[in-house]
């Protein structure tokens, strides 16, 4: 008797010091809280169901450097971190790492280049990527192909010109790629291997583009809609649409 006392009187004050531990900040589950404003200032946040809404904007790469390294040190979980209008040419390497981020956002901020290992660390969370409206001239390949959660990849608005063999390789979880208004002229027969699995929408209109990709698309057997407005295609020749996969297509030329 004496003993099973002591046990439950054991269990009890066990259950006790749970309560009172202080909540982690990066577990799912777990309230979210904001550092103080002037730790991460110009940089503002806001709680939200689901984690903290980041909002870096009319900056540059050192202030957001050091909002990264003081939320590091807090581990929660940035469902949005957004970085729009700012001086940003170049993403640096693992300015991200140690962070949880599941939506980023980094519009017209005049973006060139994102080195190989920026985004490397968000490969298990990251599951929507917005970098429209800036400079990248080339699909940033090398730098998003450890992105295995990616569903929304958005690239509108920049100065891409061709899509090179397996610039996707990598994201095969992919749904939606929009890639409007850029500069495309052409696209080679391998550039979407890799997003032949989940594939659903894909946005090449507001291009350059002379002739329907057929070779290219034939493979996206889970594709339902391509959007190929405002174009340079003036006909749609025999073969562009022939195959299986080709037919499930809802195709806006006008």
């Amino acid at each position: 008797m004496f003993s099973s006392n002591i046990l439950g009187a054991a269990i009890v004050l066990l259950g006790l010091m749970f309560k009172l531990l202080p909540p982690v900040s990066g577990q799912p589950g777990q309230p979210q809280t904001c550092p103080a404003a002037s730790e991460i200032s110009p940089c503002a946040c806001q709680v939200k169901k689901n984690g903290l809404d980041i909002l870096c904007e009319a900056t540059d790469i050192s202030h957001i450097n050091k909002a990264m390294g003081t939320l590091k040190g807090k581990s929660p979980i940035i469902f949005y971190l957004k970085l729009p209008h700012n001086n940003l040419p170049k993403l640096q390497g693992f300015v991200f790492l140690a962070l949880d981020i599941r939506h980023l956002t980094i519009h017209n901020s005049s973006l060139a280049a994102i080195e190989e290992t920026a985004l490397s660390s968000l490969g298990k969370g990251l599951t929507q990527l917005d970098v429209s409206q800036n400079q990248l001239s080339n699909v940033p390949s090398n730098a998003v192909k450890n992105l295995h959660h990616l569903l929304i990849f958005n690239i509108n608005h920049n100065k891409i010109s061709q899509i090179h063999n397996k610039a996707f390789e990598g994201l095969d979880t992919l749904e939606i790629l929009t890639m409007y208004e850029n500069k495309i002229t052409s696209i080679e027969p391998e550039a979407f291997r890799g997003l032949d699995k989940k594939l659903k929408r894909l946005n090449l209109g507001g291009n350059e583009l002379a002739t329907v990709p057929q070779k290219a698309l034939s493979i996206l057997d889970t594709l339902k809609k391509l959007e190929i407005q405002e174009n340079k295609i003036k006909k749609i020749k025999d073969g562009d649409f022939e195959g299986k996969t080709l037919r499930r297509f809802i195709f806006l030329l006008l």
